[in-house]
């Protein structure tokens, strides 16, 4: 998974064997690895899938198979976790595959419910590393279903809604208002 920092030009890519988070300046050259994120404490990553970038260098991780968000500062301290496996409803995901973070806000961030067929969209408090349990330092802002089967999603920093949609992979399509997707 790649993901792209315009604000610092960095590059993030997720391998979801390890799970390693790799940064690269715009160069190209390694300039942090976040190493073995699944042995960091209160993480019981199983099957990370998608990472999303906030504008300071924090990043999501989403767990498919768990259905929970981890946020981690730009060194992989664990601030937070978001979700849960289950019936769709706040903070409940029946097969959670995409997170994404609209680029220049500094705490908006979206999941994608594959299965549910649903986006929640959330505040995120940034916040300092956590030295007990993670919490869920977030507040959900709105909820919307899909008309469609989506296959990814982006959160552009337009307000523009992006998808992938279920049926063509070669399509991107844009929507202002999310009762549209």
């Amino acid at each position: 998974d790649l993901k792209l920092m315009p604000a610092d030009r960095k590059r993030y890519v997720m391998d979801s064997e390890g799970p390693t988070v790799y940064v690269f300046n715009d160069a190209g050259n390694l300039v942090n690895t976040n190493t073995d994120l699944s042995a960091r404490k209160n993480v019981l990553l199983k099957d990370p899938a998608t990472m999303a970038v906030f504008h300071n260098g924090d990043f999501m991780v989403m767990d498919e198979k768990i259905c929970v968000a981890y946020h981690f500062n730009r060194v992989s301290d664990l601030i937070g976790t978001l979700g849960s496996k289950g019936e769709s409803r706040e903070g409940v995901f029946v097969h959670a595959t995409h997170v994404s973070i609209a680029p220049g806000t500094s705490n908006r961030m979206a999941i994608l419910d594959e299965k549910a067929g649903r986006v929640q969209y959330y505040e995120v408090q940034q916040l300092k590393p956590l030295k007990d349990e993670p919490s869920r330092r977030v507040k959900m802002i709105e909820s919307s279903t899909l008309r469609k089967p989506v296959l990814d999603l982006a959160v552009g920093s337009n307000g523009l809604r992006y998808v992938i949609p279920g049926g063509d992979r070669s399509k991107v399509i844009a929507y202002k208002d999310t009762s549209q997707m």
